[in-house]
């Protein structure tokens, strides 16, 4: 008889977590397949998504869009790159058409450029990118809606200008220099001027509010309204470049590049002393001094320039099939117990929950030699049940291991009623190195041409070949400490990762633990179920002694729910209590209360329990979902691991939550564990703030081998928000006055939530490097976010404010900050140390001395000599550890040494008094002459005294941009007129 979700889950939870990262990648999981052949790219994915409404002309509006795009790629990169070929990969929902070829190795998660249900910023084409200068993003998003309606996808200019800017995005890891929201619009110049945050100087324009009404400049030289931008020029000037920056602006044709390439062309010579993402990020680089860096451009200065006269790609048009997948599973003796326990449980969960209709699953065991316990079959109820009879039994675990052999096995059931393995993927699960052969070095490229290949390493021991299995078919690799249930609890992987953003979600992973209860001990698990996760409920329960456990539930209304309800069962086979609810599941706290109840069936006096709690997604409702990644899946320090999740509900990202992951590791001899807490501030790894990807640094590593992860988050009380209006990654620019509503984001509460996930795994590689206590090889972090305020003319004195990194990148407390000043931003930039290196003298106090905790803002006061003048101060900031490691050079501060306070200032009313005292007393001895005259009886003549009046011209003068003094002007007209 066919069971609802909810029927199912409560014996699917166990497993459900990990199984269902395999069957739908991480967010972060693209490996892009594009490659670049003399001078085309070929292998670029379009994918369409699944919610995208059947529409042929969306097809061609592909084509024709992508067509120019690559005409103008060819054009703005100096006719070195353009795109050759395209494939664009069709949903399954789709109708069959005779020209539409099976998909082969193209997927959704894995394209490079998303054609997808509207985003958190509406229409808007961006580039997810939490990764830094010169590293791809992740994909390129664009709505339907943006390809089909002109009207909108033309607010962002041209499609060619607007999706070439995308593309270096995408493919370069260049970023925005146009002022993103909460970057300086404005900064202070080297000649003391406020300008407008730009990559060309050369691109003219004035000082507007969204009104049109001209700004107001302030007693700093800055304009006084927020909503105060720098109006480009919409005409063609003298500009040309830079295509990062406004691509919409008419005459933007190319990426600004430096003085060395561009000589004296100023419309195409980089700003490095604009605040923007790409000077902070990418130590003041130009976009083009980027891209030679990239492999696409190795040979720019040497390369010989052949003509291409036809840049149009050629298309080719895929369907998804229905997804194939044979589980490979490890059968060898060292699998024997516990471990085969929990794969058969893992396994079966899968087939229940994760899977859904349509899918086809094979079954194949290895050991020294491979079997086929099951071909390609339907997942209907049927076929779902001959699959659970057929899984390994725990008598049947014997024999050597080759891997491989399970491998072949797999690709042979993959190409079943197929022409070839193809479009399908294999999930190969092992805990040992290769003792037999064939082994994994057999494995060509062609044997697995198109199949994706996920894999498990339960415990140290698993071979190291099948991370370079993963990687080599773009699949994903996760790692899980054996000698305990914990695998069953890392298994929960939400079923997000392939359809993020699309709402497509069932199920959401809640919680899952692994806990110690002691004989005759009762321990609580609290949980939250929020009002988009309350479909239905299961929570599962499984030990080797789970018949020794005494469970119940109570609602947040208080009513308990325990063995006496139909709610309740045991499901022996699996070793499980199960709560299954399917209705009336309540928004709120719940707790889960567990007894061990055993007597002297053990040596131990207690039990271990694995906990798994899933919900189902509510009706019409979208769930905040998880996903997680480590930026690289093998490293040698002093490289640098960063881990990334990303927090959303669909595109939308949701900010302000408490992420924390936990990181294990284990190997012969030891193993650990380490919480990090991710932050989504802008600062140390994480590129951009309140995006939704939270990240953080990971330097503590206890010993050469694998590492596996799991993202527990929650809300922060009622901080946490839903972020609509926000965007993730790096978008196309908008003329502020159409995007004037756009400035401000609609934050939805999002009340009490909790998610877990768990990540790919990663291995550290030297022994020395990778050990404990080794070599401090990790300086602070870069600083990225230095900004200087002008000049205090009153007091002396300007702010320098930062995030503070920490003793290893941005871990812990750095010992001290160097802080050097120069008025040379040239020669600062190329070289700090032409600066002058500045002491505690030169500060209000000495609390640069005493740094304060990583990710805590710093705020130094600077104590300034002199009258002003026509330059500006230039800062940047080295943070020192105890190691005596320095940090790179942060990002180059500004602040202007103009005097910009208009008439009546301080010390123009100081100006005056003296003046008047003078004036006081020459009328003063003026009168005792007079006095002095009447006395004396003089011949009657009187000396006449007249004083000339001024009046000063109105504070504004009658220029709103022009600051500074203002002339007088007689009050009678007379004289120049100098206002």
């Amino acid at each position: 008889m066919a069971r609802s979700v909810c029927q199912l889950e409560y014996y699917l939870l166990l497993s459900l977590v990990l199984f269902s990262s395999f069957f739908h990648l991480n967010v972060h999981a693209r490996r892009s397949r594009i490659r670049l052949v003399d001078g085309g790219y070929e292998r670029v994915v379009i994918a369409i998504g699944e919610d995208v409404e059947e529409d042929p002309e969306l097809i061609e509006r592909i084509k024709a869009v992508f067509t120019d795009v690559s005409g103008f790629l060819y054009s703005a990169t100096n006719q070195n790159v353009y795109i050759s070929e395209i494939r664009i990969l069709l949903p399954e929902s789709w109708s069959d058409q005779p020209d539409y070829k099976p998909n082969r190795w193209e997927r959704f998660e894995n394209s490079d450029i998303r054609v997808d249900v509207p985003t958190a910023k509406d229409n808007v084409p961006y580039v997810n990118k939490p990764t830094g200068c010169g590293e791809p993003g992740l994909y390129l998003h664009v709505t339907p809606e943006y390809l089909l309606d002109e009207a909108i996808g033309t607010l962002y200019g041209p499609y060619n200008k607007t999706l070439t800017h995308e593309w270096a995005h995408l493919r370069w890891g260049v970023f925005d220099e146009y002022p993103l929201q909460g970057d300086p619009k404005f900064y202070a110049a080297s000649d003391g001027s406020i300008q407008g945050t730009r990559c060309v100087l050369a691109i003219e324009g004035d000082w507007r509010r969204l009104n049109g009404r001209r700004c107001t400049v302030g007693t700093d030289g800055f304009p006084e309204e927020s909503d105060c931008y720098f109006s480009d020029m919409m005409e063609p000037g003298r500009h040309g470049a830079s295509l990062m920056y406004r691509q919409y602006l008419a005459g933007l044709e190319t990426f600004c590049d430096s003085e060395e390439y561009v000589g004296n062309w100023e419309g195409g010579l980089h700003n490095s002393e604009a605040p923007n993402k790409q000077n902070k990020l990418c130590d003041g680089k130009s976009i083009w001094e980027v891209m030679r860096q990239h492999s696409d451009f190795a040979d720019y200065d040497t390369r010989i320039h052949e003509s291409v006269y036809n840049t149009t790609p050629a298309f080719k048009i895929v369907k998804k099939e229905s997804t194939r997948t044979v589980i490979v599973m490890d059968v060898s003796g060292s699998m024997h117990g516990e471990k085969i326990r929990l794969l058969r449980t893992a396994v079966y969960n899968m087939l229940n929950l994760v899977l859904r209709k349509g899918h086809q699953v094979g079954l194949v065991s290895f050991s020294h030699k491979s079997e086929v316990i099951a071909n390609l079959t339907e997942m209907d109820t049927d076929g779902k049940a001959m699959l659970l009879q057929q899984l390994p039994k725990p008598e049947r675990i014997g024999g050597g291991t080759s891997i491989a052999t399970g491998v072949f096995k797999g690709l042979d059931v993959l190409a079943q009623g197929h022409e070839s393995a193809a479009g399908g993927k294999l999930l190969v699960i092992t805990d040992g190195r290769e003792t037999s052969h064939p082994k994994l070095s057999r494995i060509t490229d062609e044997d697995i041409e198109g199949v994706v290949v996920d894999t498990i390493a339960v415990g140290p021991s698993a071979d190291p070949s099948l991370e370079q299995l993963a990687r080599t078919t773009g699949g994903q690799s996760y790692y899980h400490l054996d000698g305990t249930s914990d695998i069953i609890g890392a298994f929960s992987a939400q079923d997000a990762a392939q359809r993020v953003g699309t709402g497509d979600l069932k199920t959401v992973p809640i919680t899952s633990m692994y806990q110690k209860v002691k004989q005759g001990k009762t321990i609580k698990v609290p949980f939250v179920i929020d009002r988009s996760t309350n479909g239905c409920l299961s929570v599962l329960l499984t030990s080797l002694h789970w018949d020794a456990m005494d469970a119940w539930l109570k609602r947040p209304d208080g009513v308990i729910i325990n063995s006496t309800w139909n709610e309740y069962s045991n499901v022996s086979e699996f070793d499980l209590i199960a709560f299954e609810i399917e209705e009336d599941v309540h928004v709120g706290f719940w707790e889960l209360y567990i007894t061990n109840v055993l007597d002297n069936k053990t040596a131990d006096d207690f039990s271990h329990v694995t906990i798994v709690v899933e919900s189902g997604v509510a009706e019409n409702e979208i769930p905040i979902s998880v996903s997680a990644e480590w930026a690289y899946s093998e490293i040698t320090p002093p490289q640098k691991q960063i881990l990334y999740a990303t927090v959303a509900r669909g595109y939308v990202p949701v900010i302000h939550c408490h992420v924390e992951a936990t990181v294990e590791f284990s190997n012969s001899s030891q193993a650990s564990s380490e919480t990090l807490d991710l932050l989504d501030n802008g600062s140390g790894a994480d590129v951009s703030a309140g995006d939704g990807i939270y990240s953080a640094y990971f330097t503590t590593f206890r010993g050469a081998g694998r590492y596996g992860v799991k993202i527990r988050v929650k809300n922060i009380g009622d901080e946490t928000k839903i972020a609509n209006g926000a965007l993730v990654g790096f978008g196309a620019a908008i003329h502020p006055k159409d995007q004037a509503d756009g400035w401000i984001q609609d934050l939805q509460d999002t009340g009490h939530f909790q998610r877990q996930t768990v990540g790919n795994s990663f291995t550290c590689t030297d022994e020395e490097l990778c050990r404990e206590n080794g070599v401090d090889v990790y300086p602070p972090a870069q600083i990225t976010d230095l900004i200087a305020t002008n000049v205090d003319f009153e007091l002396l004195q300007l702010n320098l404010t930062f995030t503070a990194p920490g003793d290893d990148l941005a871990h812990g407390t750095v010992s001290y900050y160097e802080i050097w000043l120069s008025t040379d931003f040239h020669s600062f930039r190329e070289n700090v140390s032409s600066g002058e290196l500045l002491g505690a003298e030169n500060f209000t106090d000495e609390s640069f001395l005493s740094p304060s905790p990583a990710g805590t803002e710093e705020v130094l006061t600077h104590t300034v000599n002199g009258t002003d003048g026509s330059f500006s101060y230039f800062f940047a900031v080295i943070a020192v550890d105890d190691e005596g490691n320095r940090g790179p050079v942060s990002n180059i501060a500004s602040s202007s040494f103009r005097d910009f306070r208009p008439i009546g200032s301080s010390w123009f009313i100081g100006l005056i008094l003296a003046i008047g005292i003078v004036l006081f007393l020459a009328l003063l001895v003026a009168a005792i002459l007079v006095f002095c005259a009447f006395l004396k009886g003089a011949t009657g003549r009187k000396d006449h005294y007249s004083v000339q009046h001024y009046q000063k011209c109105p504070e504004n003068g009658t220029a709103a941009e022009s600051v500074g003094l203002k002339a007088a002007t007689p009050i009678d007209g007379t004289g120049p007129a100098l206002c």
